[in-house]
């Protein structure tokens, strides 16, 4: 038996959840705080991982197991963040209790590389642009883009109005004035990052590329890749390159990622290391405004390098 079947198996011991509130899982940081936005106190909302638990490569544990087999409904980012978690959904034949938010309907999807479209006009026609991508070339870190946000608490209303017609105006009020909230922190980050766009930075793990695009930043490079592989021997010589001929101003370590050959970089020339980078919200405690706080410190993190 090995590691997964028996952490699965003592999961199944356990005896069903009690027949009180909705109980509902969530994978990450963010998306508990857009889902407890939404439900408010209609239901039990649950964060899967741990306290900085890195979710490219968490381990499952059987307190994990036991909530996911408890659950009545799952929302997650999807597979490109967690494969783990979507063999999980379906050795616990959870596939109609899930929701993959990276696949709902409005969603604004851009490579793990490079991303030729438009981001107002990918905005315009995300299922025209998505359509172009294969799932293994999604970056899904998508909640780092602000109009996902708001698309993305309108399908958890949706979700939940049809599982729970009784509070679906509940839902749906909730859905509205948080997607207003974020259209105003939209506008303020928009203000706060404006007289940095064309500072060069590079970052420890490239988790902002929707950010970046959101906003037109200038991020020269990142360290690890989207699903946190260490760099090749030429992706070394490409960022040792970038900090040498000074396109760099700042490197920005990330909680949960190696910041040892950024910083090495940084020291050898010269350039600016900011305070660590948290865009998942390791290191912040899970409640309704966690969101909103990562967006604002990941902004004002970036502001207080690039801007001295």
């Amino acid at each position: 038996m090995n590691r997964l079947t028996a952490v699965i198996a003592t999961a199944l011991l356990v005896g069903p959840a009690e027949a009180d509130a909705p109980r509902i899982l969530t994978d990450i940081a963010p998306i508990y705080s857009l889902v407890t936005l939404v439900v408010g106190d209609k239901a039990k909302v649950e964060l899967m991982l741990d306290k900085g638990q890195d979710p490219h490569s968490f381990q499952l544990r059987p307190s994990q197991a036991r909530a996911l087999s408890q659950s009545d409904l799952i929302i997650w980012t999807g597979p490109q963040m967690q494969p783990l978690m979507e063999d999980l959904i379906a050795t616990y034949d959870k596939s109609t209790q899930s929701l993959a938010l990276l696949q709902s309907q409005g969603t604004y999807l851009r490579q793990a590389e490079h991303n030729e479209h438009d981001h107002e006009d990918a905005h315009e026609d995300a299922e025209t642009a998505n359509a172009a991508l294969s799932q293994d070339a999604i970056d899904p870190h998508a909640w780092l883009d602000l109009k996902n946000a708001q698309t993305w608490v309108q399908t958890i209303a949706d979700r939940l109005s049809t599982q729970d017609p009784q509070h679906s105006a509940f839902y749906q009020t909730n859905a509205k004035s948080a997607a207003v909230r974020f259209v105003r922190l939209d506008a303020e980050m928009a203000k706060l990052l404006a007289p940095i766009k064309n500072k060069g930075f590079v970052v420890s793990h490239d988790a902002l590329g929707y950010l970046v695009q959101a906003y037109g930043l200038n991020l020269v490079d990142a360290v690890s890749t989207i699903d946190a592989q260490s760099p090749s021997a030429a992706h070394v010589a490409q960022l040792n390159k970038a900090f040498v001929n000074q396109e760099v101003v700042c490197f920005f370590p990330e909680i949960g990622h190696d910041p040892k050959l950024g910083a090495q970089l940084a020291n050898l020339t010269g350039v600016k290391i900011g305070a660590p980078l948290d865009p998942g919200g390791l290191g912040l405690a899970p409640m309704p405004d966690l969101y909103e706080n990562l967006m604002r410190q990941t902004a004002q993190t970036l502001r207080d390098c690039l801007a001295e």
